[in-house]
Order: structure tokens, then sequence, then C-alpha cells
């Protein structure tokens, strides 16, 4: 299905509980942080895992789950997110394309506001 929040195969109900989480992807070339919203953070985390060992530049970078924080409802996930990724001083823009990669910061942004 296609659409429908709450029966989509991607994406998520706004009036389910979700979950935002801050991962810190950390290698050779130096530290970065992606944040994003989920109900299966470790889930979310070895896809993201699984996507940056295809880059040329990102391949030996692991990926941890930093922080997660629980909402009652997806919607104030979202809120929280959109704040997050509005704050451009604090983003980091890659070297290359992989999963996640516009949503990454050069800090904790979950720290920083």
């Amino acid at each position: 299905p296609q659409g429908c929040p709450g029966c989509s195969e991607s994406g998520f109900d706004p009036e389910s509980p979700a979950v935002l989480y801050c991962m810190k992807y950390s290698g050779p070339v130096g530290n970065f942080w992606k944040i994003g919203i989920s109900v299966n953070a470790e889930g979310r985390r070895n896809t993201l895992q699984s996507s940056i060992r295809s880059t040329k530049i990102y391949y030996d970078y692991v990926v941890k789950i930093e922080e997660l924080h629980s909402f009652e409802k997806g919607k104030d996930a979202r809120k929280l997110e959109s704040t997050l990724l509005e704050m451009d001083e604090l983003r980091y823009f890659p070297g290359e394309k992989f999963d996640g990669y516009q949503e990454l910061f050069s800090v904790n942004p979950l720290h920083a506001r």
C-alpha cells in the first residue's frame, strides 16, 4: 500500500509511537551524526551500516546508536526532526551518497540546541 501512513510499508503513522534516533558514524575521515525517525532503531542502524559499507570513502565506518527519544505520537518526533534539519550551520555534507546522507550533522544536533 502507498499513501496511507498507517499501512504504508515505508514511513510511519503520525498518530502511533515512534523513536527519534541519533546515530554516530565513526571512521578515519572524522565523525558525523544522523538523525531520523523509526519504530525499529536497531533495524534502521543495520540498514545504514550496510549502506555505508558500499561507499568508497566511508566503507570502514561504524554506525552506532548514540541516542534515542521515544514519542507517544510520531508527529511529535517528526516536528523535532524538522526543527533539527533546519539547523544549517550544523549540517554535514558527505563526499558521496548513501542511505540517509541528507540528514547528517557535524555534531550531535540534540546537544547543540
